[in-house]
This record gives structure tokens, sequence and C-alpha cells, in this order.
């Protein structure tokens, strides 16, 4: 008789030896993906530093759908790579522009130059948390930065809640009110005419 035939062993899973794993702090990654966040993050964060450099030169201007795509992007690879300190940064930065970018020409929002400031300075925090991870650091949280960026948010927010809540005036409401407002300018500085009694009786229907 022929002997039973025995069913393939299953396939033992493979594990990732020793020198394909990159550890930083408490994380534990892959060569390959640090490689990747490593230079994506540094696209990301370059770019905003840059764009929002001349947005202060022109605050009036509507925030460019490049700015929120690069905050977006730079929050989603950190939180991918779970880069906590620089994830608590990047995620109000991420918030303030989608916000900014929410009121758009409707609402607009214009930054100070104090909260350009405020934004400058974050955004190089984040690059030197960047910097230290690349040389192998794991980056001490910023909580100062990350609360005056929500700070920043708390004030847009207000703004278009403020706004939202104001109708907007119709055309024919302004040009109505205007005319209320001549006619009663008018009847206030009209000169006094004495008319005459018999006239003002034959003046009658």
């Amino acid at each position: 008789p022929e002997a039973p035939a025995h069913a393939p062993a299953p396939a033992e899973p493979v594990l990732e030896s020793s020198e394909d794993i990159k550890r930083v702090g408490p994380l534990e990654i892959s060569h390959g993906l640090y490689s990747i966040f490593l230079s994506e993050a540094d696209e990301c964060i370059r770019v905003l530093a840059n764009d929002v450099a001349e947005w202060r030169y022109e605050p009036a201007r509507t925030i460019t759908p490049n700015i929120v795509r690069r905050a977006h992007s730079l929050c989603g690879i950190s939180r991918t790579v779970g880069l906590a300190p620089v994830v608590a940064i990047a995620d109000p930065i991420d918030e303030l522009m989608r916000t900014l970018s929410a009121l758009g020409g409707l609402r607009p929002f214009s930054l100070s130059p104090s909260q350009f400031d405020t934004l400058e300075r974050v955004i190089e925090r984040v690059r030197g948390m960047l910097h230290q991870f690349a040389a192998g650091i794991y980056p001490e949280e910023g909580p100062l930065e990350a609360g005056a960026v929500q700070d920043v948010v708390s004030v847009v927010r207000a703004h278009g809640a403020l706004h939202a809540e104001m109708p907007p005036v119709s055309a024919p409401d302004i040009l109505r009110d205007s005319a209320s407002d001549i006619a009663e300018v008018e009847l206030e500085f009209a000169p006094e005419i004495d008319v005459e009694p018999e006239l003002a009786i034959e003046a009658q229907p």
C-alpha cells in the first residue's frame, strides 16, 4: 500500500533581520520606510517654510492649495511612521491650513505678523525635529509650539463662526438703506419756506 501523502508544512513568516530594522528611540521601522519618510518629510517642510515666508508679504491673498497639501502630507506620513512629537505639532498645522482654506474668499482671514512669526518658528522647530530623527535621535516633545499653533486655529475658527452668523446684505437692502439715510439728511437740513396763508389755502385740494 502507498504511504499517505503528507500535507505541506505551512510556510513560516519571514522575519526581517535586525539589519533591516531602524531603531530610533521607541520606534522600530524598516530602513526603506525610514528613508522614504525622511525624503518626503524634508520636502514637505522645505515647501512649507518657503511658501509661508512668501505668503507673509501678501497676507491678504488666500492660502494656496500647495501649502494645504504639504501640511496634510507632513501630518499623515509622520503619523504613519509613529513619530509622535512631530505629529503633535503637524496636526494643528494641518488643521490651521485646512481651516484657512475652508474660509476661502467668502470669509477670508489674514494672518497677522505675529501669527506669521509663530508659524515660521513652529515650522523651524519641526525641521529641527526631523534633523534629529535623521541623525538617529528621537526628538523631544514640543507642547509650547503645538499650543501656539492651536491658539491661532482658535482665532481663525472664531473669525469664521462670527462671519457665518452675519447674514449677507443684498444690494437692494443697501440701496434702500442709503436712500432712507439721504432722505433723513435732506429733511434735516431742508430750508424752511414760509407759505402765505392765501397760497396755502389755494394749494389745498
